[in-house]
């Protein structure tokens, strides 16, 4: 009788293996299947995405004014960030010991339309350089504010934010081999004047330029 006993238990316990070795092999298939049906179609489908409508961000924009302003310590730079609404979205101040002004911008190519992401303002004088970082003045909820809109499409939106987290987690790389090329953009400012606005326009053709009011 004990025999007996011993002996269904032990097929009892091989059949209970065998349907969890069973089930496990289904769950492990239909995962496959779900994730070259559903996932992996919709992951490269964003990637296009991106590529099809980066055109439909706005050709011309504004993102940075300033001007040297004069104050009882000293000559100060008073920056603005804006939107593609043309909304404030960050500002900063800083010295200004006279020299050249130097901007330096991210630019990302994605299929012949650019993304440009300010970096650093230099000041250059006499030989010497002095910079400040810019992308925690305009960089908020992860997303680079001049970039932001009430009309922009959300899957441009979501990509543009996740090319900035890359950057600044220094994984250019990845962005070049997902996005498109990467450069640095720079456009400079000689003897600049005190109470002069400058505008900084850029273009999704890859073009930046002075204008001043």
């Amino acid at each position: 009788m004990s025999v007996d006993f011993d002996k269904n238990a032990s097929i009892f316990l091989m059949n209970k293996k065998i349907i969890i070795a069973s089930v496990a092999l289904v769950v492990l298939i239909v995962g496959i299947i779900c994730y070259f049906l559903i996932l992996k179609p919709y992951l490269i489908e964003n990637e296009v995405h991106i590529a099809e409508k980066i055109h439909l961000l706005k050709e011309e924009t504004i993102p940075i004014r300033y001007k040297i302003v004069s104050r009882p310590d000293g000559e100060i730079i008073a920056a603005k960030f804006f939107d593609l609404d043309g909304k404030v979205v960050g500002r900063f101040e800083t010295a200004y010991n006279d020299g050249d002004i130097l901007l330096e911008f991210t630019n990302i190519d994605i299929n012949l339309h650019h993304i440009f992401l300010p970096a650093k303002m230099k000041f250059i004088k006499n030989g010497e350089v002095n910079s400040i970082e810019l992308t925690d003045y305009y960089i908020r909820d992860n997303y680079p504010q001049i970039y932001n809109s009430t009309m922009i499409d959300p899957i441009l939106k979501k990509e543009i934010g996740k090319i900035s987290t890359l950057l600044r987690e220094s994984k250019e790389e990845t962005v070049a081999k997902k996005y498109g090329g990467i450069t640095v953009s720079r456009v400079s400012l000689t003897h600049p004047c005190e109470g002069v606005m400058y505008e900084l326009k850029i273009t999704t053709n890859g073009d930046i330029s002075y204008s001043n009011n």
